[in-house]
């Protein structure tokens, strides 16, 4: 091989290798925890959500909640309505996000029984939208997030509804 292009594949192997970043020691964080007033968790929840996809500035997360609209019934006795929210959403952007998804809620809340006058619980599914800003690092830290998240309860009756979530990322 004439010398010139060994030269020429040697500096073309020097390029490439430049080309390609080095591993960051920082570590991207794919799993959040945090806590939401309102939102599609009713009026106060926990959740957790991981993101399963990244493409360049997109991400996209599930989500996985449990929250309560109220803790205590009809006849002040501690029995909380519970509300298990799962989603899947997408956010766009390095530390600022636009955020915006979809997903069910399941419900179990504890009625009055009109003809017995006891305590009933009914379970509904409720479709829920997200739509809103989440500011998050790429690595570990805080999260916050302030979204618009209206709710087809019992897939009858919309529901204008929003949320402000703080928490934590790893």
């Amino acid at each position: 091989m004439p010398f010139y292009k060994v030269v020429l594949l040697f500096i073309g192997m020097l390029f490439s290798l430049n080309s390609f970043g080095q591993p960051s020691n920082e570590k991207i964080a794919i799993n959040q925890i945090f806590t939401e007033i309102a939102g599609i968790g009713g009026r106060f929840s926990l959740n957790y959500e991981r993101e399963f996809l990244k493409n360049n500035n997109f991400r996209f997360l599930l989500r996985l909640g449990l929250g309560a609209v109220h803790l205590k019934d009809f006849t002040n006795t501690f029995n909380p309505d519970l509300v298990i929210p799962f989603a899947l959403v997408a956010a766009y952007g390095k530390k600022h996000h636009l955020e915006w998804g979809f997903g069910q809620t399941f419900t179990n809340i504890v009625k009055v029984d009109l003809e017995y006058g006891d305590k009933q619980r009914q379970s509904g599914l409720s479709t829920q939208f997200t739509l809103g800003y989440r500011f998050q690092k790429q690595g570990r830290g805080l999260v916050y997030r302030l979204v618009y998240t209206p709710i087809i309860e019992y897939n009858k009756y919309f529901r204008h509804w929003a949320g402000l979530s703080i928490g934590y990322a790893f």
